[in-house]
């Protein structure tokens, strides 16, 4: 799944993301496009 492009309702059925992590994913991806595993640890999820 593109984490770019997927909705929140799309991320919030990943497995380990959860509510607070599909916001903080949208949160992100308003300002800067997630490009790695590093930008997630940097989010902490």
């Amino acid at each position: 799944m593109d984490l770019n492009n997927a909705s929140y309702y799309e991320l919030v059925q990943i497995p380990g993301i959860g509510k607070k992590g599909a916001g903080k994913i949208s949160r992100k991806r308003k300002k800067n496009k997630i490009s790695s595993v590093d930008d997630l640890s940097r989010l902490k999820i």
